[in-house]
């Protein structure tokens, strides 16, 4: 696996036709990938992260692949399992 291109996902704090205090999560292109609702400042932050934090993992991944012995090499291919289990989810609208 290796790390796709950058994918950047924006919190939109001012959104139109919500209550004061909701976000969004925006992708590059204006696309909404997580719908207004209160969410806090740290989820936004870590939602707006994600597509980042799964690119990070992948390419660390693929770094890492080298001479590990057998204890390492299943934790390598757990982080592989959880990853690919991340990118392939079905729910909503997913741009990861």
């Amino acid at each position: 696996m290796s790390a796709a291109s950058p994918r950047a996902w924006y919190i939109v704090d001012d959104v139109p036709d919500a209550a004061v205090g909701y976000r969004a999560i925006i992708d590059a292109e204006g696309y909404i990938v997580c719908n207004p609702s209160p969410m806090g400042a740290a989820n936004a932050r870590l939602i707006a992260n994600a597509p980042a934090l799964a690119d990070a993992l992948a390419w660390a991944l693929d770094q890492i692949d080298d001479d590990l012995d057998l204890d390492h090499r299943a934790a390598l291919d757990h982080a592989r399992a959880v990853l690919t289990q991340a990118l392939n989810t079905t729910a909503g609208d997913n741009r990861l």
